[in-house]
């Protein structure tokens, strides 16, 4: 036997094994079935299994996060291979589902469609890609405009400037107001092609 603490309010606290003497909580017997017009209660133990539920979930990814930080530390080559950026990804939309289907949870009102509720990650729930690696962020350009960068680098201080900051960053954000800049100044000089700066940033 377990018992859901709930305050006042009918939050949910914590787990007890026992009951103790506070008047300021109430002890709800995890062990016998709640009553099918305790909607302040069943929303708490939904709730409850949300989160539990979203927890093993990412930890369930733990592995794949080593294993793809591992691959990369080592430079392995496989096509269409999962990347780090890829499971924090999923590990965020798994955080935003339970967080949407908990704000779900509370707008219902009727124990059946407590009981009935379920949720899963949507397309939507997960976070919009902008950081890339380095490599990632070149592939953008073509092999000519990376030509063209590469022999203007070499003459033009900005070019050069722009293009030894890309390298030192471990992560490119195509949202960072130094890299819109950046391939924005390669238009304006004629460097790539009009109209590809805003290309390139959305990844076309």
């Amino acid at each position: 036997m377990k018992f859901n603490i709930v305050d006042k309010d009918n939050n949910h606290i914590g787990w007890t094994l026992s009951k103790y003497d506070d008047a300021n909580v109430t002890f709800i017997d995890d062990s016998k079935p709640l009553p099918a017009t305790d909607v302040a209660a069943l929303k708490i133990n939904k709730i409850s299994a949300i989160k539990l539920d979203a927890a093993q979930m990412i930890t369930d990814t733990d592995w794949r996060l080593q294993r793809a930080t591992e691959r990369e530390q080592i430079g392995v080559a496989i096509k269409n291979i999962e990347t780090v950026a890829d499971v924090l990804s999923e590990r965020e939309a798994i955080r935003a589902a339970s967080n949407r289907a908990e704000m779900e949870i509370n707008r219902l009102r009727s124990a059946k469609s407590i009981n009935n509720f379920t949720w899963q990650v949507e397309p939507s729930d997960y976070p919009p890609t902008a950081a890339l690696t380095h490599l990632q962020f070149l592939r953008r350009f073509t092999s000519d405009e990376r030509a063209a960068i590469n022999t203007a680098a070499k003459e033009n201080a900005s070019v050069n400037d722009y293009m030894s900051m890309l390298q030192m960053a471990k992560f490119i954000s195509t949202k960072d107001a130094d890299v819109i800049l950046g391939v924005n100044m390669l238009e304006q000089n004629k460097i790539i092609g009009k109209g590809r700066a805003g290309q390139i940033l959305v990844g076309l």
